[in-house]
């Protein structure tokens, strides 16, 4: 099995960003079209720059076995699977939809304090 990478680190997509934590989870945060958010602008102009709500997920960060394809064992995003954070609905989903500022902060601050993940 894949070691936990505990190596802290910030990664900036289009629309959102990962954290990943010391205690070996990472917090996705993702806006704009094709994400569980509500954009300023109807008609998506813009939509990467500025959203009213956001999208969160979290999981363990493994170390990739193929560095090329960043996979490990198959799973994309160097994951083994979503973690469901307390306190938020998920609805059947892995990912929370339109969370706002303030549960977005709320949700990155549960996810950095977790307990730490066994190697």
């Amino acid at each position: 099995m894949n070691e936990v990478n505990k190596q802290p680190g910030l990664y900036h997509y289009d629309t959102g960003f990962v954290i990943r934590f010391p205690n070996g989870y990472a917090a996705s945060i993702r806006w704009g079209e094709h994400n569980y958010a509500v954009s300023i602008n109807p008609d998506h102009t813009d939509s990467h720059m500025a959203a009213l709500d956001a999208e969160a997920a979290a999981w363990i960060w493994r170390t990739p076995k193929n560095r090329e394809t960043n996979s490990v064992e198959g799973f994309d995003l160097h994951t083994d699977g979503f973690y469901h954070v307390d306190g938020f609905d998920y609805g059947g989903d892995d990912v929370l939809p339109c969370l706002s500022p303030d549960n977005v902060a709320e949700f990155i601050y549960k996810v950095a304090n977790l307990p730490p993940v066994n190697q």
